[in-house]
């Protein structure tokens, strides 16, 4: 499951800004598509934080994205190697997990957690203060909830469609 919702966000993504957006405006997306599923739906907020917080899928996490982090922020990280990207992953992935554990109140809304998430991992990543605001609030403009609302519907059917052809297969 951990792979399949890993898998298929930045593709989701990609077709939804289209293939010519910007790098950081993709994984501002991503990132805050994953804060609002998690919002969404408790047993995918477990997931995910289960996801971030065992070994074997954490490695597969890093493993899986320090080559598209390296596309991403190469432009920003200098000479940075693809290790360099791991071992940041390691850390932008700790930021991810705690933002994703914390359920918003009336104090920490939905758009404090997101400008807050995506400001901690653009620093990390180096990007600089004004192209951090310009994505920022191009990420808040969207209507992310209907883009997590159909992503929910998506991996429920996909779950359901598997557990179905398990009972046929019996």
């Amino acid at each position: 499951m951990v792979k399949t919702m890993f898998s298929s966000q930045f593709e989701n993504t990609g077709v939804i800004l289209g293939e010519n957006a910007d790098p950081l405006l993709i994984y501002g997306v991503e990132t805050s598509l994953q804060m609002y599923i998690a919002e969404m739906s408790e047993p995918l907020r477990e997931l995910y934080v289960v996801g971030y917080t065992l070994p074997t899928t954490s490695e597969y996490i890093y493993l899986s994205t320090a080559k598209k982090l390296q596309f991403i922020f190469a432009k920003y990280m200098g000479t940075a190697e693809l290790k360099d990207y791991y071992e940041m992953d390691i850390a932008s992935a700790g930021i991810t997990r705690g933002f994703m554990a914390k359920k918003c109140d009336m104090y920490f809304t939905m758009e404090d957690k997101l400008r807050r998430f995506l400001k901690c991992c653009f620093t990390l990543y180096k990007v600089p203060e004004g192209k951090q605001e310009k994505i920022i609030e191009q990420v808040l403009k969207l209507d992310l909830k209907s883009m997590a609302e159909k992503i929910i519907a998506d991996t429920v059917k996909k779950a359901e469609e598997g557990f179905e052809s398990v009972l046929n297969d019996i």
